[in-house]
C-alpha cells in the first residue's frame, strides 16, 4: 500500500513538472501494482479474462456474494460454501442434460441448426513461418532504400525516398502541399480553394483545450465504451481492468453510485499530453498480428499485418476524436 502511495505521489509530481515520459511510466507502474493487488482477490477465471460458465445463474452469484460478505466480516461460512458447491454441481449437471436433450430434439426434427452446432472450430496453430523469414519480410516491407534527394534537412534519413523528394520539392517551392494532397480532375475546384487560402493572410483557427471537467466527462464516456475483449497490445493490463476499476461512493444526498478510480489520473495525463502536443515513447511501438488472406500459409506475402496499439493509446485516440468532433 505504501508503495502505491509513493508511485502516486511521483505521478502527481510529474504532472506538476510537465514530465511526459516519466508521468506515463509512473502511471503504468501504478496500474501494474494495482493489478497485482487485485489479482490476489480475484478468481483464476477472472484473472485469465475467461467468460463465466453458461450454467452460472443468479443463484450462484447470490451464494458467492454471501460467502464473500461472511469472509470479510469474519463469520463462519463453511456450511454456506458446501451448499454453494453442491448447487453448482447440480446446476452444471442440469445444464449438460438440457443441452443433450436439445441436440437430440434437433436431430429428430432434422433441423439445419444441427450443422451449425457441429461446425469445427477454427484452428489457431502457430504459423509455419520462421522468425528469420518474418524479419526479412518486415524489413523489405517497411525499410526502403535511401536515395539521394536534393536539399534534405537533417533527420530525414528515416523517411522513404519518395517522401524525402516530395519534402525537398515542397520546401524549395517547386510544388505546393495541395499538389500532393489533392489529385487533379474532379477536385480541381477544391485544389484552387486550398491554394487561395494558402496565399491569403487567413490562418487556420487555433484549437483550445476544453475545461478539465469537460475533458473528464469525455474520458469517462470513452472508458464506459471500451471493448473489454480487445487485445491490450504491449500494455501490462487489459481494457477490462481500466473499465471496471470502480468503487462505490455516496453523494451529499446519501445516494450510492460508482466512480472510476482511474478517471482523475487519466484526465490529468491526457490533459498534459494535449496541452504540450506530445505522446509517450511507449505508444510508438505496436504489436503486429498476421492474418492469413489466401495462398500458401508458408509465405509471409500472403498475410495481412494488423497493428494493435495499447488500450490506453486507443482510449486517448477516442478522446481526441470526440473533442475534435464536438
Amino acid at each position: 500500500m505504501l508503495e502505491c502511495e509513493t508511485v502516486l505521489q511521483s505521478f502527481r509530481n510529474s504532472i506538476r513538472n510537465q514530465k511526459h515520459q516519466s508521468c506515463y511510466k509512473h502511471f503504468l507502474d501504478l496500474i501494474t501494482l494495482a493489478t497485482g493487488m487485485t489479482a490476489r482477490q480475484m478468481s483464476r477465471r477472472m484473472q485469465l479474462g475467461l467468460p463465466m460458465a453458461p450454467w452460472y445463474d443468479a443463484t450462484c452469484r447470490d451464494y458467492k456474494r454471501c460467502i464473500r460478505w461472511k469472509r470479510q466480516h469474519n463469520q463462519p461460512f463453511a456450511e454456506l460454501q458446501q451448499q454453494y458447491t453442491t448447487y453448482c454441481r447440480l446446476r452444471k449437471k442440469q445444464f449438460k442434460k438440457e443441452k443433450a436433450d436439445e441436440m437430440v430434439g434437433l436431430i429428430d426434427n432434422r433441423s439445419p441448426k444441427v450443422y451449425e452446432l457441429m461446425i469445427a472450430i477454427k484452428r489457431t496453430d502457430i504459423y509455419p513461418i520462421s522468425a528469420q523469414s518474418w524479419t526479412e519480410h518486415l524489413q523489405s516491407h517497411f525499410v526502403q532504400p535511401q536515395e539521394s534527394a536534393p536539399d534534405l534537412l537533417p533527420g530525414q534519413f528515416n523517411l522513404p525516398a519518395r517522401h524525402q523528394l516530395l519534402s525537398g520539392q515542397s520546401r524549395s517551392g517547386q510544388i505546393l502541399p495541395s499538389d500532393i494532397a489533392v489529385p487533379p480532375g474532379a477536385c480541381e475546384r477544391y485544389r484552387n480553394m486550398i491554394t487561395t487560402f494558402q496565399h491569403s493572410n487567413e490562418r487556420a483557427p487555433v484549437y483550445e483545450l476544453p475545461p478539465i471537467h469537460t475533458l473528464a466527462t469525455t474520458v469517462q464516456i470513452n472508458i464506459s465504451n471500451m471493448n473489454t475483449q480487445s487485445s491490450p497490445g504491449f500494455d501490462p493490463f487489459s481494457a477490462s481492468f481500466i473499465k471496471h476499476a470502480e468503487e462505490t461512493v455516496q453523494d451529499d444526498r446519501g445516494k450510492s453510485h460508482t466512480e472510476n478510480v482511474l478517471l482523475p489520473l487519466l484526465t490529468d495525463l491526457f490533459h498534459l499530453l494535449l496541452s504540450d502536443g506530445v505522446t509517450p515513447h511507449l505508444w510508438h511501438k505496436v504489436k503486429i498480428t498476421p492474418l492469413h488472406k489466401k495462398g500458401p500459409i508458408t509465405s509471409p506475402q500472403n498475410y495481412r499485418l494488423l497493428a494493435i496499439n495499447g488500450c490506453i493509446y486507443r482510449l486517448f485516440a477516442n478522446v481526441v476524436r470526440d473533442l475534435l468532433m464536438d
